[in-house]
C-alpha cells in the first residue's frame, strides 16, 4: 500500500512538471537622448530578453514603464518589436504605460528570437531634471487563461533582473543661435558691422540689415561657419557696409534655419558722417509714439542717464549703460531733458526731447 501511495506521488510530481515552465526574463531601459529640449521627443528602448531555456508563452508578460515628473509618453514609436502591444497608457506627466506581449512567444536562448524591444516615444513636458524612468516585468497574477495548454504555469527563475531605470533632463527649449555680440561702428563712408555666436544650431546663414527710413531692408547675406550648421564654439562675422547716409542708421542680423526659420539679433544704430563729433544723437524729436533712440559717442564706457521733465522730477533713470543705442519708451506728452554722465570721467551731457503722442 506504502509502494502505491509513493507511486502516485511521484506521478503528480512529474505530472506537475511537465505542466511548469521555467524561464527567465528580464527588462533593460534605456532613454535616447538621455537629454531633451523642452516639447521635443525622444525614445526610450524598453528590451526585454528570455534567458532561460524555456520560451515564454503569449500573453503572459506585463511590463509597467512610470516615466518622470519632467516628461510623458505618448505611445509606440515606429521600429518596436510586433510581438508586443500597449495594455494601457495613462495620459500626462508622470504617466504609466504597460505592454504585454500578445503577439508570440520569446524563445529560450537556445531559439533565434529571445529578445524584444519595444520603442516609446517620449516628449519633454516640464524643464528639469534628471528625472528617473522606472521599469519592472512580471507574469500575469493568479490564473492565466490566456495560456495556451491546461493547467499551463510558467516560473521565473531569477528576479534579480526584473527591474531597470534610467534617466532623462529636460532643458529650455533650444536657441537655433545664440547672438554673444553684435557691434556696429562707422569709419567714414564704411560701417563695420560685426557679431559673435556662441552656439549655433541647423543655421543656414545670417542676412545683414540695415533701417534708414521706412523698413528694414536686406543688405547682405553671410552663410554660416559651422561645420553643417552646427556649433558649440565661439565664432566670428563680418560685414562692411558702404553707407553715405546724413541721418541715423540701424543695423541688427536676422539669422536663418535650415528649415526657414528665423531670428534676430539686437539692434545697432550709427551716426551719419556728418554728424561724427556730435556726442550725443537723439531721435526722433519730436517723438510722436512716447519712445526715442539715443545713440552715444563710439566707446565702450558705462554712462548713467536720467530723464527729467521740465519740473526736475525725475521719470527714468538708466545705471551702466554700456551699448552705443539705448532705446528710452513709455513716455507721455511734454518736454524732457535727457542727461548722461559718463562713469570714468564725469563728463556730461544733456539734450531736450519732445514728447507729441498723437
Amino acid at each position: 500500500m506504502k509502494k502505491i501511495i509513493i507511486l502516485l506521488l511521484s506521478g503528480l510530481f512529474i505530472i506537475g512538471k511537465i505542466n511548469a515552465q521555467f524561464a527567465d526574463f528580464d527588462i533593460n531601459l534605456l532613454m535616447k537622448p538621455a537629454t531633451l529640449a523642452l516639447n521635443n521627443t525622444g525614445i526610450l528602448e524598453v528590451s526585454t530578453c528570455n534567458n532561460g531555456s524555456t520560451s515564454i508563452v503569449a500573453n503572459s508578460l506585463r511590463q509597467t514603464i512610470s516615466v518622470g515628473t519632467n516628461a510623458e509618453i505618448i505611445g509606440l514609436a515606429p521600429g518596436s518589436d510586433p510581438r508586443f502591444t500597449i495594455l494601457s497608457l495613462t495620459s500626462g506627466t508622470n504617466n504609466t504605460v504597460i505592454l504585454t506581449n500578445t503577439g508570440g512567444t520569446l524563445t529560450g536562448t537556445s531559439g533565434a528570437n529571445p529578445c524584444a524591444t519595444v520603442l516609446l516615444s517620449v516628449k519633454g513636458t516640464v524643464v528639469g531634471g534628471p528625472s528617473t524612468i522606472t521599469g519592472t516585468i512580471g507574469y500575469i497574477a493568479g490564473n492565466n487563461p490566456l495560456l495556451n495548454a491546461p493547467n499551463l504555469t510558467q516560473g521565473n527563475t531569477s528576479t534579480a533582473n526584473d527591474n531597470s531605470t534610467t534617466s532623462l533632463i529636460v532643458t529650455a527649449a533650444a536657441l537655433p543661435v545664440n547672438f554673444k555680440s553684435i557691434t556696429a561702428t562707422r569709419n567714414k563712408q564704411n560701417v563695420a558691422v560685426k557679431w559673435q555666436t556662441a552656439q549655433e544650431q541647423n543655421n543656414k546663414g545670417f542676412h545683414v540689415q540695415r533701417k534708414t527710413r521706412g523698413d528694414w531692408e536686406n543688405i547682405a547675406f553671410v552663410f554660416s561657419a559651422a561645420n553643417g550648421g552646427n556649433s558649440s564654439t565661439d565664432l566670428s562675422y563680418s560685414y562692411n557696409d558702404v553707407n553715405t547716409e546724413k541721418g541715423i542708421s540701424q543695423y541688427r542680423v536676422m539669422q536663418v534655419d535650415i528649415d526657414g526659420k528665423s531670428k534676430a539679433s539686437e539692434i545697432r544704430s550709427v551716426k551719419g558722417e556728418e554728424m561724427a563729433n556730435a556726442k550725443m544723437i537723439v531721435y526722433p524729436n519730436p517723438s510722436m509714439d512716447g519712445k526715442v533712440n539715443v545713440v552715444f559717442e563710439e566707446g565702450n564706457g558705462s554712462r548713467s542717464v536720467v530723464v527729467s521733465d521740465m519740473s526736475g522730477r525725475r521719470v527714468k533713470q538708466y545705471r551702466n549703460v554700456s551699448s552705443n543705442t539705448l532705446v528710452i519708451e513709455g513716455l507721455e506728452n511734454g518736454v524732457y531733458s535727457i542727461q548722461v554722465r559718463d562713469i570714468n570721467t564725469s563728463a556730461m551731457q544733456v539734450e531736450k526731447i519732445i514728447v507729441k503722442k498723437r
